[in-house]
């Protein structure tokens, strides 16, 4: 009786411990970041970056949102080499910032299927990374995407009703010109990578092009408002955009009498100490500091001779 009691006992332990590693093994997973592979394109041709996850004999791939040439990626390290952009010209490490985003998402969806103790499906896995990147269906959509969606429903009420048009006529042609600045800029670029970096960028570019502070200002006052009108619409849960601050002010107003160009001291002491290991460069680096603190134009500093000096001692 005794013995018989311990055989039962052994079988039903186990049963339990085999019972709990198979349960633990439902969600044990493995993620390797892959170029997609396609029949008939070359190396030259963007691919889609996705993280491969595979789990309980199952697999399933997620798309992180950025397309590669295969020449430009690390297969070891898994992420894109350095120094390189795709065609979009987004960068190595803004890529990469999103790979490591993906692949922690996707830790946690399992932790956390795991702790609720759910089934796993490819499905399931699917949706949960999404929700956790707070990625829906709807923001798959490119901000380019969603901006022509909001000029299209403004530029209907112009025609249809143009006496309660929220837009007039100049706004319209004004934002559709926006959406092609920003197409130019980076065309598949989606709400979750609006950030501080992404916004200055954009900035600078329009500066780039010889646009105007004055134009410029507006210019990205108008991309608030589209996004402001994406978040109420539910196309955008990122509100990064919120607590940016624009460089270039419009200097039309009374509160922009700001040098928008001026260094911050901080940045011209950077200028002073930086060792260039060429006397050329050092008495360039020279010149210009001193203009910085007498406040002299360039050409005012070149005109300069020693008994000016001694006219200004006086």
């Amino acid at each position: 009786m005794i013995v018989w009691r311990f055989v039962c006992n052994f079988v039903w332990l186990k049963c339990n411990i085999t019972n709990k590693r198979s349960i633990m093994d439902k969600y044990k997973h493995r993620i390797n970041f892959r170029i997609e592979k396609r029949k008939g394109k070359s190396d030259s041709d963007e691919m889609p970056i996705n993280a491969d996850i595979t789990f309980g004999g199952k697999r399933v791939w997620y798309y992180i949102g950025y397309r590669l040439q295969p020449s430009k990626w690390d297969s070891e390290a898994q992420r894109v080499k350095r120094n390189n952009f795709n065609a979009d010209g987004v960068s190595a490490s803004e890529i990469n910032t999103r790979i490591a985003k993906v692949e922690v998402a996707i830790h946690e969806a399992f932790n956390q299927l795991e702790l609720e103790g759910e089934e796993v499906s490819p499905a399931i896995i699917k949706e949960k990374v999404k929700g956790i990147l707070n990625e829906e269906k709807s923001s798959r959509l490119t901000v380019a995407e969603v901006y022509q969606l909001l000029i299209d429903e403004r530029e209907k009420e112009i025609k249809e009703t143009p006496a309660t048009a929220q837009w007039s006529k100049g706004t319209l042609t004004k934002h559709k010109t926006m959406l092609r600045h920003l197409k130019e800029f980076r065309s598949g670029v989606y709400f979750e990578d609006i950030n501080d970096e992404f916004l200055a960028k954009f900035e600078l570019a329009l500066i780039a092009k010889g646009l105007s502070n004055n134009y410029t200002h507006k210019s990205m006052m108008d991309i608030k408002t589209f996004l402001n009108w994406a978040t109420k619409k539910g196309y955008n849960k990122n509100n990064a955009y919120q607590a940016y601050q624009q460089r270039f002010r419009d200097e039309t107003k009374a509160d922009s009498t700001v040098n928008l160009y001026a260094l911050t001291p901080e940045e011209l002491q950077s200028i002073m100490i930086f060792p260039t290991g060429r006397k050329a460069i050092d008495r360039t680096r020279n010149v210009f500091v001193f203009a910085c603190y007498t406040g002299l134009r360039f050409s005012d500093v070149m005109n300069l001779r020693w008994v000016s000096v001694s006219a200004m001692a006086h």
